[in-house]
């Protein structure tokens, strides 16, 4: 069906704008216009789709934690608020972990909410999301959020080329390098903890390592510290390196 519309403006850059309450379905528009010579032209065809919306919505609301988060915490609340459009909404479930469980319902109407506390949660990854019906017995959902609970401070392993504990060489150059494994987050940063001094870990995947060069004969300890992206964070043991110093071109071997 074709309207004719007002234009706003003059001359050869106009516009035209129209409102229209449409109803449920698919509809079809495009604008046509022509100058003062005849000359005409139409804009590209558009499709809008009306449809109904849902019998209810479900929104999060704080403090349910934020969808992907990750945490120590082993309690946390999840809370939903519920608008209903068409009937009174009549009951709550909580599915966690793909197990559904009823929850209460506060508030009565079509504009109730629900909160459900979980405590002592195990390290572990879990998702879950809020069910709701009305008296009419329309359903809908929440979306679907995870939430990885981590409490477990990374293993450090020395690994090849480091030094065995307590060896004793005349190489002045060294590498420490560590694995380093979590169960469920990576391993975020690592630090060498050389004779005393803290200094920073170049990182390639699951390995950290430092090399040191230019040692001077004598003893050193060192130990390698980790930590997760949740702040976890843990140590290797204490190992020792000696240095010996190098034979003097030339020198005898000692006698006897």
């Amino acid at each position: 069906t074709n309207e004719t519309l007002s234009t706003n403006g003059t001359g050869q850059s106009v516009y035209a704008n129209v409102n229209k309450n449409l109803s449920l379905g698919t509809h079809n528009y495009t604008f046509w216009a022509n100058d003062s010579l005849n000359n005409r032209a139409q804009a590209a065809r558009r499709t809008i789709t009306i449809t109904e919306p849902p019998p209810m919505e479900l929104v999060y609301a704080s403090p349910t934690p934020n969808d992907g988060l990750n945490t120590t915490s082993q309690t946390h609340t999840f809370n939903v608020t519920i608008n209903a459009t068409k009937a009174n909404v009549d009951a709550v479930l909580f599915e966690f972990n793909r197990v559904n469980e009823t929850a209460p319902k506060n508030g009565t109407g079509r504009s109730p909410y629900s909160n459900v506390t979980k405590s002592s949660l195990a390290d572990g990854t879990y998702v879950y999301k809020f069910w709701a019906n009305d008296s009419l017995n329309n359903v809908n959902q929440s979306t679907l959020r995870n939430l990885t609970v981590d409490t477990t401070p990374p293993g450090i392993s020395f690994v090849s080329p480091t030094p065995a504990d307590g060896a004793e060489t005349k190489e002045t150059t060294h590498t420490i390098k560590v694995e380093v494994t979590d169960n469920l987050l990576p391993g975020d940063t690592c630090t060498l903890e050389w004779s005393g001094t803290n200094e920073s870990m170049t990182k390639s995947g699951s390995n950290c390592e430092k090399t040191k060069s230019g040692l001077a004969v004598g003893t050193y300890t060192y130990k390698v510290y980790a930590n997760d992206t949740n702040g976890n964070s843990n140590s290797s043991a204490t190992r020792t390196l000696k240095i010996k110093a190098a034979e003097a071109p030339g020198a005898a071997p000692p006698s006897g």
